[in-house]
């Protein structure tokens, strides 16, 4: 997962006003859709947050999950946004 994310990742964040506190957080890779490195990262989400339902780019070659824990785990090992 991670070595996606250092591949083809990026995380956007909004944080509260007070600058500190993130509010929202969307994690994205960019993955056609016929890549097999997809169908093993939806497996990957879908065990690590099985209740998040990913958004797909109408070109099928972004998907991302809305997740600040998420975020905060890439986060947290050391990957920026």
């Amino acid at each position: 997962l991670f070595g996606l994310y250092v591949g083809d990742g990026s995380i956007d964040k909004k944080f509260a006003k007070d600058g500190e506190q993130l509010r929202w957080a969307k994690v994205q890779f960019s993955v056609p859709a016929d890549n097999r490195a997809r169908r093993k990262l939806v497996s990957v989400m879908k065990l690590l947050l099985p209740d998040a339902q990913p958004t797909e780019r109408s070109d099928e070659r972004l998907i991302s999950w809305n997740s600040v824990e998420l975020a905060e785990l890439f986060t947290s090992a050391g990957f920026g946004g």
